[in-house]
């Protein structure tokens, strides 16, 4: 009955709320900042999903994040930010930079360069943004081959 009673109060801040000070509250009380909801999200995915930016900038800040967790869908906190918002994809990067290589690699994002689907495009678009920061050699490959498409080269 306890952990019903946890998880109600968790569905709740999950699904309702954007107060930060109230989900601060929740993890300094003893909340698990990996708790999973009823669609296995946690948090720090859902802040990223509803862009909950004070929430997402505050797990971040805590050392008991489990950055590794994916969901039973094959994605994680990294695949959802590099979809939607390339600031929280770069905030994330140095913590998860083992699993979004994948995302910068020159093969990867060669075949990305050519597509029309539109998330494929945000996922190149974010992924050149922090080639730019991270990989800077590769950021100008990329570029360079871009231009010598847009001029068939």
């Amino acid at each position: 009955m306890k952990y019903l009673k946890r998880f109600n109060e968790l569905f709740e801040i999950f699904t309702y709320i954007n107060e930060y000070n109230e989900y601060k509250e929740y993890i300094e009380n003893g909340g698990d900042v990996n708790e999973i909801d009823y669609n296995d999200n946690t948090m720090l995915i859902i802040s990223i999903i509803n862009s909950y930016d004070d929430i997402f900038d505050y797990i971040l800040t805590l050392d008991n994040v489990d950055y590794s967790y994916t969901k039973p869908n094959g994605f994680n906190a990294f695949d959802f930010a590099i979809r939607q918002n390339s600031d929280k994809a770069l905030k994330l990067y140095s913590k998860m930079e083992d699993y979004a290589s994948h995302y910068l690699n020159k093969d990867y994002l060669l075949v990305s360069m050519k597509t029309n689907n539109e998330i494929k495009k945000s996922i190149f678009n974010n992924s050149l943004k922090i080639a730019k920061i991270y990989k800077p050699d590769l950021y100008k490959f990329i570029m360079k081959q871009q231009k010598m498409k847009k001029f068939n080269l």
